[in-house]
């Protein structure tokens, strides 16, 4: 087992036993904030396509991104990806509609491809990892996403540019993160920090999905390498 998988487990394992299916079972502060990560996290990609998309949850935990889904009524065929054992049976007995795998996307492949890869929460606890090796696995991960979408991906991580610091947490300079997907993935990002928790979402597109989003003639030479 990679190593870095095996300090997760270490990490969220014991958690989950003790709190069980809650939002403290995941590390959530209360309801109200995971509610408002999963929507900020699907606001830019609901813009794209807004209904029937596949869509890939990355540290799905009790598969919560889905029931807001299920909740707004949103056609969508959902796979959450989890690697703590009992939460994938929780998870699978609580949603028996979602498709639940257990895979390290790092060193693994997805079965196939998404129209979306979302990822909430999952870079924030680090566990026994040292801050170095968890970023080089943050940014691992970001690009493992992207290879794994058709249209576009979307995630969160906690903000350099914040006013409370918590050593077991992990904090990403939003800056290092956006000049990352510019360089290595797609010039068309969206960035927001307009809500009251201290991190960022960051949605990056395919190029071919915002050429088929903004498809009238004006737009055509933007689009011209």
């Amino acid at each position: 087992m990679d190593e870095i998988i095996k300090r997760q487990i270490e990490a969220y394992r014991p958690n989950f036993l003790e709190h069980g299916p809650s939002p403290k079972g995941t590390f959530q502060n209360n309801a109200l904030t995971q509610r408002e990560r999963h929507r900020q996290v699907l606001e830019p990609l609901l813009k794209i396509k807004p209904v029937d998309f596949t869509l890939c949850d990355i540290g799905s935990g009790l598969c919560d991104l889905h029931g807001l889904l299920n909740e707004l009524k949103i056609p969508h065929r959902y796979t959450g990806v989890e690697i703590v054992p009992e939460m994938v049976e929780a998870s699978k007995n609580r949603w028996p509609d979602a498709e639940i795998i257990n895979v390290d996307l790092v060193n693994q492949t997805l079965p196939h491809t998404f129209d979306f890869v979302v990822l909430s929460g999952t870079f924030n606890i680090p566990g026994a990892v040292s801050s170095k090796d968890w970023e080089t696995f943050v940014f691992k991960m970001i690009k493992s996403m992207f290879e794994h979408c058709t249209l576009g991906i979307s995630f969160n991580f906690l903000t350099t540019y914040s006013t409370f610091r918590d050593n077991n947490l992990f904090y990403l300079s939003p800056e290092k993160v956006f000049s990352y997907a510019q360089n290595n993935l797609s010039r068309f990002c969206t960035l927001t920090t307009a809500y009251p928790l201290f991190e960022v979402t960051m949605s990056v597109f395919k190029p071919s999905a915002i050429k088929n989003h903004f498809s009238q003639p004006e737009f055509e030479k933007y689009f011209k390498k």
